[in-house]
């Protein structure tokens, strides 16, 4: 095995430009794939997990740097978290006959340790830097791609080609903090770099405001202040900022133009393409206006004060109360076959309905001990987070911003995990970047030196 990884880390360093480029194309075609799928099916979830184990393990091999990492006591108790989790998975796989559950099991016992493992041997900010230009790059591929294949802005809630506004938010949730860190890095950006940055960032927060996704904008809003509360308090004594007229100005036009290019785009440029394609591939002329004229583009924030005006904490929670109680009370040791409930209550009816929690659905599908075990590795790395936090608010020294960058993920994902069942690897991108990320955590080389930075 040694000699295996030496050989890799000898090809890595005589190639580490192509390797660099490779590493960045794996990563984007596995954002990218998840989108790809959820346009064509709705039978996402397989496709996504096994697209997303292949390209892991080729992002994993371009990325290996023989260093001194060694696995700390925190990286051993998160592994053993993650083996009861996929033992869990295994077990009742086996015992149910369900092969998804197989699957996942082992990816939450062996490809989870090894992801971490080889990731904690590259260098972290030149890591980091790659998965924030990757999802950068991602979303300008989005923006072009929606303007033909997406919908016409709607009320309510807008979903782009995602077909979901939930699911666009998820998206939303790993894309803003990644924009922010590349905002944050001053080395080699250039002025015109900044400005497409924020063009991509404005445009981003427009996006979100578009998915009147409450859970989404909460778990940004906690990471995103997070990230920038940190940032600004650690800069270090002395140091002033220097804001430069031009750059104000165009900061100040990017977010007065942005919305509104974004919203004209989205609805009226949209409504006509939509009204072009249905001539082009329609002989009916007269059906094709007839369904023009049911193409709705006003757009209002109604959806965020939903259940503040009276209605009740059901229609604030959008039924998930009942959900919740609901599968609370069939927890048990084993799990269950499906993970899925129909649930009959006097307000509403679920046919299909999932957890709504990502620890409930975990101990629900895998058994309590698995959700428990769920729950225990997210708890432990938020308070490792908030541990870091204090201490570099104490001692005001300079902070590590890819780890920084990675308790952000961290929070997204903890916000989004209360109210949605998004538990597992490449099907949702907070749990991806969640679990990308959590090896900041594990490794006494990176321990060592956030404790040198912060004391």
């Amino acid at each position: 095995m040694k000699n295996i990884l030496n050989k890799i880390d000898l090809l890595n360093n005589k190639k580490a430009k192509l390797n660099a480029v490779l590493a960045v194309m794996a990563f984007l075609m596995m954002l990218c794939l998840k989108t790809a799928l959820t346009m064509r099916t709705a039978n996402w979830y397989a496709p996504t997990i096994i697209g997303g184990c292949g390209l892991t393990g080729i992002l994993m091999f371009l990325v290996y740097r023989k260093n001194s990492s060694r696995i700390s006591k925190s990286g051993i108790f998160i592994v053993a978290m993650e083996i009861i989790i996929g033992f869990s998975f295994l077990l009742n796989g086996l015992a149910m006959s369900v092969k998804s559950y197989c699957f996942i099991g082992a990816v939450f016992m062996v490809l989870l340790p090894l992801m971490h493992f080889f990731f904690a041997t590259h260098d972290q900010e030149k890591l980091m830097q790659r998965f924030c230009m990757t999802l950068a790059l991602s979303y300008i591929i989005m923006l072009v791609v929606n303007m033909f294949r997406g919908p016409v802005l709607v009320k309510f809630q807008y979903g782009a080609i995602m077909g979901n506004s939930n699911l666009l938010g998820n998206y939303l949730i790993a894309l803003i903090p990644a924009l922010v860190y590349l905002l944050l890095k001053k080395k080699d950006t250039s002025f015109k770099n900044k400005a497409i940055c924020w063009g991509l960032l404005v445009s981003a927060v427009t996006m979100l405001v578009f998915t009147s996704s409450r859970t989404s904008v909460i778990a940004l809003f906690f990471a995103i202040g997070y990230l920038l509360v940190t940032a600004f308090i650690s800069r270090g004594k002395g140091k002033k900022r220097e804001f430069k007229k031009q750059h104000v100005i165009t900061v100040i036009i990017i977010a007065v133009t942005v919305p509104f290019i974004m919203f004209f785009m989205l609805s009226t440029v949209r409504k006509e393409l939509i009204i072009l394609e249905k001539k082009l591939f329609t002989s009916n002329s007269k059906t094709a206006s007839k369904d023009d004229d049911e193409l709705e583009t006003d757009f209002n924030l109604d959806y965020y004060i939903k259940g503040l005006d009276g209605e009740g904490e059901d229609n604030f929670t959008s039924g998930r109360i009942i959900i919740w109680k609901d599968f609370t009370k069939n927890l048990s040791i084993m799990g269950h076959e499906s993970e899925y409930r129909e649930i009959k209550e006097e307000t509403r009816t679920y046919e299909h309905a999932n957890a709504h929690n990502v620890y409930l659905q975990v101990g629900y599908s895998a058994g309590i001990a698995a959700g428990a075990a769920y729950l225990m590795a997210v708890v432990f790395i938020g308070v490792k987070a908030l541990i870091l936090f204090a201490r570099s608010v104490a001692k005001k020294k300079k902070y590590d911003l890819e780890l920084l960058l990675s308790f952000s993920f961290f929070i997204g994902f903890a916000v989004f995990s209360l109210t949605a069942d998004g538990y597992m690897i490449f099907n949702y991108f907070p749990a991806t970047l969640f679990w990308f990320t959590a090896h900041n955590y594990m490794y006494k080389d990176k321990q060592e030196k956030e404790t040198i930075e912060t004391e």
